[in-house]
């Protein structure tokens, strides 16, 4: 798997991009990893605030490797006591278009296991892409693949999941199973899933203090 840094810089030095779906926007979002965004339901006017997917470790130290399956959350207040995870698989390659489809996911929380089967179709997409390395003076391109699904789990367990001394989570799809660490890093935190998520919790919170 790339380093955290060389797939950031992948997506910041992307410099032409071809066969862009609603998918790639609702699931990357501007700023492609990661960071709380509150939005007004134009239907109920309910509040909804989102994560986007952002990379979840391979590692328990999180330092050396990332999983090119990636989890982000959203919360409404309409629907107070639930959480909906978003999965992503987000891949590239240099010939072929690779897509996965989601089936399960098993979380573990300070060794308690709770298990889900997504709740939505998988969705696919792909895009062309290309960065420039100026070391070498070499111009690469991708296919880029994306894959993303979702889960409904209760709000209750992501609170217990961003809080918890030790969080694995398992995605199992039709080609593979992740086995993956909900963790934090101590090189880095943007981009990370937990940091990220342990932020919409306390943004989640702090909303319903208010209300």
């Amino acid at each position: 798997m790339k380093s955290l840094l060389g797939k950031l810089t992948l997506i910041l030095m992307m410099a032409t991009l071809s066969g862009c779906s609603s998918l790639m926007n609702k699931v990357m979002g501007l700023n492609g990893v990661g960071g709380v965004i509150q939005q007004t339901s134009p239907v109920d006017n309910s509040t909804i605030m989102t994560v986007k997917p952002a990379f979840l470790c391979e590692t328990e130290s999180c330092i050396q490797s990332y999983s090119a399956t990636r989890i982000g959350a959203i919360w409404k207040s309409n629907a107070p006591n639930q959480a909906v995870l978003t999965l992503l698989y987000d891949v590239s390659d240099y010939y072929d278009i690779k897509y996965t489809t989601f089936k399960s996911i098993n979380i573990t929380v300070d060794g308690k296991d709770y298990s889900f089967n997504v709740t939505a179709e998988t969705k696919h997409d792909n895009f062309r892409s290309e960065s420039h390395d100026f070391n070498v003076g070499i111009t690469k391109r991708y296919i880029r693949s994306i894959s993303a699904s979702q889960v409904v789990i209760p709000y209750a367990l992501l609170e217990q999941m961003v809080n918890a001394k030790d969080c694995r989570i398992q995605i199992e799809t039709t080609a593979y199973k992740a086995d993956t660490f909900f963790s934090n890093s101590a090189l880095i935190e943007v981009g990370l899933a937990k940091p990220s998520i342990k932020q919409l919790v306390d943004e989640v919170n702090k909303f319903n203090n208010k209300n």
